[in-house]
């Protein structure tokens, strides 16, 4: 097949992960793969792209002052994705999140088949009423909603559900185990991890609280929270406040996540929402002791309760805290929590995840979409 995928942005983030991820995969096995993104023009990705891959960064991102201006940035971009897409001639399309996905059904449908991916749980997950609107009107254009849980599916109306299809995010094997990153970045021991963008729905502020109250109990413990994100200064007051510098810091963003799980003893997910977080499955996968918020959705499907990593309410610092008083106690536990953690790896194992991802867009593919404009385009739109 050839397969155009889309996204607004090849930045840090969990969506870029699983991105750049299927975009190599899909050329590895053969098909030909073009990834649009409104980046700038020569901008490197926080993920690397597979060569096989053509990269095309459009140059359309940027912020609106105003309405008016917005509905001109947009219609650009619908314009830039309609040629670029166009030019390559694919067979199908996919796009990744909300906003991205508006945009590609607006340029494609009805020219060629599109399926569109929700990377976040839309019932928590803000996108303004107006795009909201414009997601519920689009979205049936789509040949497939792709979402990562069967809670996210629900989010929609029943004829939207049964566009769904549900496919996990791949656990990808580590690549780096040593213990040291390209930074050279040690962390010190015994140390919980935090990683995530600086952000309410990440709960961090949360996290802070729960080691506070865990560390009046066990003090020689260090937290590390990797990330950037609009909450820094807020989160570093509160860090401040509690007195916990310099055992809590935020180092920022690492690119060798690998390498910061393996010097993890505990890995902390507290958040408030999420979609199918990555992180927490890398940490797993790594054979790091797991916590993380039963929150929507996706942890009640990664993590069992008890037997690879403990789930937790959201919103509950302190019953987070018992929590993390527990591992931190007891080494073995820890050590077992993380052995059968890295199961993980069977049960989201990317050939299984890269299967369920051709299948669905050859299923896409195979549909045929005649419109009036197909035969001007000089594309029988499939």
């Amino acid at each position: 097949m050839r397969i155009s995928l889309a996204i607004a942005s090849m930045n840090l983030g969990g969506s870029q992960y699983a991105m750049a991820w299927l975009a190599g995969a899909l050329a590895e096995r053969g098909h030909a793969v073009q990834l649009c993104t409104f980046d700038a023009p020569g901008s490197a990705s926080f993920f690397p792209v597979s060569p096989q891959v053509r990269l095309e960064n459009l140059g359309l991102a940027g912020n609106s002052s105003g309405l008016f201006q917005a509905v001109r940035s947009n219609f650009r971009r619908i314009q830039g994705v309609r040629r670029a897409v166009l030019a390559f001639r694919p067979d199908v399309v996919l796009s990744f999140i909300d906003q991205m996905n508006v945009l590609c059904l607006l340029a494609l449908a009805g020219r060629l088949p599109v399926v569109v991916s929700e990377r976040i749980d839309p019932a928590r997950h803000d996108i303004s009423r107006l795009w909201g609107l414009l997601r519920l009107l689009t979205y049936g254009w789509a040949k497939t909603v792709v979402v990562q849980t069967r809670t996210a599916a629900e989010f929609f109306p029943p004829r939207l559900q049964r566009l769904c299809h549900v496919i996990p995010n791949a656990v990808l094997p580590a690549r780096s185990l040593s213990g040291d990153t390209p930074s050279g970045r040690r962390l010190p021991s015994p140390c919980v991890v935090g990683l995530g963008r600086l952000h309410s729905q990440k709960g961090f502020d949360l996290l802070l609280q729960a080691f506070a109250r865990a560390r009046a109990v066990h003090p020689g413990w260090n937290l590390r929270i990797f990330g950037e994100g609009p909450q820094r200064p807020e989160l570093e007051a509160l860090c401040a406040r509690l007195g916990l510098e310099p055992k809590a810091i935020f180092p920022g963003t690492e690119k060798d996540v690998d390498a910061i799980l393996a010097q993890a003893k505990i890995f902390v997910m507290s958040s408030r929402f999420e979609g199918f977080p990555n992180a927490l499955c890398q940490a797993m996968a790594r054979g790091v002791a797991v916590i993380a918020t039963n929150c929507p959705s996706g942890p009640e499907g990664i993590v069992r309760h008890g037997v690879d990593g403990l789930l937790v309410p959201p919103e509950d610092p302190e019953t987070l805290a018992s929590a993390l008083e527990t591992c931190m106690a007891d080494a073995g536990k820890r050590a077992a929590l993380g052995t059968r953690g890295r199961e993980i790896m069977e049960r989201f194992r990317p050939d299984k995840v890269l299967a369920m991802w051709e299948q669905t867009l050859q299923a896409a593919a195979s549909v045929q979409r005649r419109t009036p404009n197909s035969k001007e385009d000089g594309h029988d739109a499939r």
